[in-house]
């Protein structure tokens, strides 16, 4: 399947801001388990931020945590200007700490994220450990805009991509020794904006839960 196709699969129904992330559960288990919450200073300053000012690049970003209502946000400039001897450029993104979610969850085939954000297309990122260093599973969602939206993820809807390139996926996603999680957000033309874009105060993040679609939707409170 092309990266074309992957994206508009993944993007169908889906929503911007942030508020969190969970897994759906077993019947055996709780609904739902807790992975993240941005709902401390604590929670958010320790999230990592990474753009393309790493090889030269303009862009910029920040994610710092709001009191009222208590969240993270995520807000920059996105820039395609290239440094000499590049191709292209625009990103930025945000990493959870090493080792801030569990090695495993075998009880879930989901996450669930809860955002607010301005009709973007982002990606998940899931980072396990492995001696290829830029090795990620990805998952690309789209945000309403203004709009506080769940978006599910089925582990089984990640795709494996090294230095941003489709990769060949032997066998499905299992969440296991994951060293960390996170989100990016990239251009790769010119918007009404002109060369630079500003995402500003659009991108809230709330949690990230573990679900099981074996349940109802019924069962995930908001």
């Amino acid at each position: 399947m092309s990266l074309g196709r992957l994206i508009s699969k993944a993007t169908k129904g889906t929503s911007k801001f942030m508020k969190g992330l969970s897994l759906k559960h077993l019947e055996d288990q709780p609904a739902i388990l807790p992975l993240i919450t941005f709902n401390t200073p604590d929670a958010v300053n320790s999230w990592r931020l990474i753009s393309d000012e790493v090889y030269g690049g303009k862009s910029k970003a920040k994610f710092f945590f709001e009191e009222n209502p208590k969240r993270a946000v995520f807000e920059g400039d996105l820039s395609l200007e290239c440094p000499p001897g590049l191709a292209r450029s625009g990103f930025v993104a945000t990493t959870s700490p090493d080792n801030a979610v569990p090695d495993e969850l075998e009880e879930y085939d989901a996450l669930r994220i809860k955002i607010k954000g301005d009709g973007r297309i982002y990606t998940f990122n899931i980072k396990q450990e492995s001696k290829i260093p830029n090795q990620l599973f990805q998952y690309y969602f789209t945000t309403d805009v203004d709009k506080w939206v769940d978006i599910d993820i089925p582990f089984n809807q990640f795709f494996l991509t090294s230095d941003g390139m489709l990769q060949e996926l032997n066998q499905p996603f299992v969440w296991r020794d994951i060293e960390n999680i996170g989100f990016l957000l990239s251009q790769r033309k010119d918007e009404s904006s002109g060369i630079n874009a500003e995402y500003g105060d659009c991108d809230h993040f709330e949690s990230i839960v573990a679900a099981n679609q074996q349940l109802s939707h019924t069962l995930i409170p908001h």
